[in-house]
């Protein structure tokens, strides 16, 4: 079938699937800080043309499916091109022209393995850096083996990493090189594949931070310096976690592309995984702190915006009221805190088993939060029923009370802890420390399954105080009463 066009195809914009600040072509949005700005104040910006899964440059089907394809993309010479696929080893050809300005270069990209949509990116780029990634020795996170083998085509044994940036961009590119490199070796080690066998990572300038993240490329949104924008109120900005949207739009590759989402009540599966492979980054890279400041910051505004609604509701979280601020609280970060207090009930082990056999059974397939309950269930043997049916379908947030007292025991001294909810029942994981005097303090994990649950604990030391952490990421306030 041959399809001939004529016309001007424009570019998309942000939309539900990049992550960020909306931009210049949402003025009306009112989380949009451009839309406080006067135009002359914004600094000037590299152009840069983007066809994604929106922009409808290519035909597509009412409903969306895995495919393979091959791209021939022509642009001006002084331009250069990224997209969803593997470029040939000719690529770019150079089509001189007696006319400079008509110069033009031909790009080819062949996707090998099925992706959800097709896209490209054209502006200036220069090369910045590029490393060929190998996995063969790497190492499982938490020596824990995968669950389940994979069907279909092998996993690759290396990647192909390139970044490309915009001019006044390109600077930055080597430090962002050997950051990606560490990601992807990381995301790999805990899931034991990489679904690609290259990614390239475009440097671009943009008025305010964020990305996209199709097969194969990722766009990295690089705010100008001196920009009068204000974008640090916004739930996915972590000052102390400056890899944060690397770290999330790389993750893109795994949860969301190679394992796509049913339908717009599943777009959790993508954004909520990204937002947690980032955070666990983050506690890789930068260390149990920035790790707590990142989950508590998610806690904190899921539960303000949980009135939105459910994590279920996917983009029509704020669609009403145009609030992107509260669809980034519930989808991204309660999607990610909902995995967090998952991995604290089950166990490392277990939630790590339930990953791969997750991604195993849905690479290039497009997937329910079903199936997550499935393969979570087949890796730990416990019911998620009520979990999943509170969690991600409900929007409501559990209310807990807690209290905690010592008793002399045979072997010495233990405190009891005392949870009781009030409500519906909610499968939560409160996280408690023991604050000694004449030792470090020690923090254990409660599982709440039950309206009244009492934890006893066998004291090691003399204890100072007992507390109820707001850094674990668990989406409950627990109050503080007096033993009765």
């Amino acid at each position: 079938m041959t399809i001939v066009y004529g016309g001007r195809l424009e570019p998309q914009t942000e939309d539900r699937e990049a992550l960020g600040q909306p931009g210049g072509q949402a003025q009306g949005q009112r989380d949009n800080p451009l839309s406080t700005v006067p135009e002359a104040m914004l600094l000037r910006i590299e152009s840069s043309f983007l066809y994604s899964n929106r922009s409808h440059w290519y035909p597509q089907s009412t409903v969306s499916d895995y495919a393979t394809a091959t791209m021939q993309i022509t642009v001006p010479a002084s331009y250069g091109c990224v997209a969803s696929g593997v470029a040939s080893p000719d690529s770019p050809r150079l089509i001189k022209a007696d006319d400079a300005p008509m110069a033009r270069k031909v790009y080819e990209f062949t996707a090998e393995r099925p992706l959800r949509y097709f896209s490209f990116l054209v502006t200036r780029l220069s090369r910045a850096d590029r490393w060929t990634v190998s996995f063969e020795e790497n190492e499982q996170a938490g020596g824990v083996r995968p669950a389940k083998t994979f069907t279909g085509a092998a996993g690759y044994p290396k990647l192909d990493l390139i970044v490309d940036a915009n001019p006044r961009a390109v600077s930055n590119g080597r430090a962002v090189a050997e950051r990606a490199v560490d990601v992807v070796r990381y995301y790999q080690s805990i899931i034991g594949d990489t679904p690609y066998s290259s990614l390239t990572l475009a440097l671009v300038e943009h008025q305010t931070p964020g990305g996209h993240s199709p097969g194969h490329f990722a766009t990295l949104y690089q705010p100008p310096a001196g920009s009068p924008l204000y974008w640090r109120n916004d739930p996915t900005f972590f000052s102390k976690y400056p890899e944060f949207f690397l770290a999330h739009e790389i993750a893109h590759q795994w949860w969301g592309q190679a394992v796509g989402w049913r339908n717009y009540h599943e777009q959790w599966l993508s954004e909520g995984f990204a937002q947690y492979f980032a955070a666990m980054y983050a506690q890789h890279f930068r260390g149990q702190e920035v790790f707590e400041s990142v989950m508590r910051q998610v806690r904190k505004s899921a539960i303000d915006a949980t009135l939105q609604g459910p994590v279920y509701l996917g983009y029509r979280v704020g669609h009403i009221r145009n609030n992107g601020q509260a669809f980034r609280a519930i989808v991204y970060n309660k999607g990610a805190a909902v995995l967090h207090m998952l991995r604290r009930l089950l166990g490392d082990e277990a939630f790590y088993r339930g990953i791969r056999r997750f991604y195993a059974e849905s690479r290039y397939r497009k997937v329910g939060s079903e199936d997550l309950r499935a393969a979570m269930e087949a890796e730990s043997g416990v019911s998620l029923s009520r979990f999943f049916e509170r969690w991600i379908y409900g929007s409501s947030l559990p209310r807990l009370t807690f209290s905690s007292h010592v008793e002399a025991s045979a072997d010495g001294q233990e405190v009891v802890l005392n949870f009781k909810q009030a409500g519906d029942v909610f499968d939560v994981p409160v996280t408690v420390t023991l604050q000694y005097t004449d030792r470090d303090a020690v923090s254990i994990v409660v599982p709440v399954h039950e309206q009244t649950v009492e934890k006893r604990v066998r004291l090691a030391g003399l204890l100072r105080a007992v507390e109820v952490s707001r850094d674990d990421g668990t989406l409950a306030e627990v109050s503080r009463v007096p033993q009765s």
